[in-house]
């Protein structure tokens, strides 16, 4: 359907632009498996303080995570984009529409997941099933809306596609902090825990680099060269 609504062009472009982004998603995935783990381990040994602790170095790691990102994309990810992928002069405006929207997505995405992954260490997987519902169904609605809506198309689409991110995530955000005493926000620091972190997520980070690469990668080498 959306390949229908916006065409090969525009369709292929937002592709290959929220590809470019997401080749970064790695990092995120070998995180999220990280926190989930050290987060599960807590809530076994009963130790709330520690739990709590846990949670919040996992937030500040996705926030260092998130800022790093958005530097990259804003620099090398905007030249890359704009002097050596191929898109039509006529449409590189809205390319750029696209990513930005793309990397304000994957912030978004990145900022919500210890939450998400509170939810997993805590086991409500029925919550995590009706979100992901109301996600496609969102997703669905934008697809709809793309039909009556008669200003640039691609444009619209990333741009509806963030708020859906930013709704779900919020939904995240809001529900493990009110369930979760745990995803409550104080200060908290030590620093042999957080290098076991970034330790443990660094081995996981391998094997979804190479899935990322293969999958997204892929998009971008048939854009520059064919």
């Amino acid at each position: 359907m959306v390949l229908k609504i916006l065409g090969v062009e525009d369709y292929g472009i937002y592709n290959v632009v929220g590809g470019t982004v997401s080749l970064l998603s790695f990092v995120v995935n070998s995180m999220a498996s990280a926190s989930q783990r050290y987060l599960s381990f807590e809530l076994g040994s009963g130790d709330h303080g520690a739990l709590k602790g846990i949670f919040n170095l996992s937030v500040y790691a996705y926030i260092g995570v998130a800022f790093l990102a958005l530097i990259i994309c804003e620099t090398i990810g905007l030249w890359f984009l704009n002097t050596q992928m191929t898109i039509s002069s006529e449409r590189i405006s809205a390319a750029n529409w696209v990513y930005q929207s793309a990397i304000f997505s994957f912030i978004v995405s990145i900022l919500a997941t210890p939450y998400i992954s509170a939810i997993f260490s805590n086991e409500k997987m029925t919550v995590y099933g009706y979100v992901a519902i109301i996600e496609v169904s969102l997703k669905l609605f934008v697809v709809y809306l793309l039909g009556i809506i008669y200003y640039d198309k691609l444009k619209m689409y990333a741009l509806l596609m963030f708020f859906s991110q930013v709704t779900i995530s919020s939904f995240y955000v809001f529900y493990s902090r009110k369930h979760f005493k745990e995803c409550r926000l104080s200060f908290y620091w030590d620093k042999l825990k957080m290098e076991e972190i970034l330790s443990f997520s660094m081995w996981s980070m391998m094997g979804t680099l190479a899935g990322a690469m293969r999958s997204q990668g892929l998009n971008v080498l048939i854009n520059l060269f064919f």
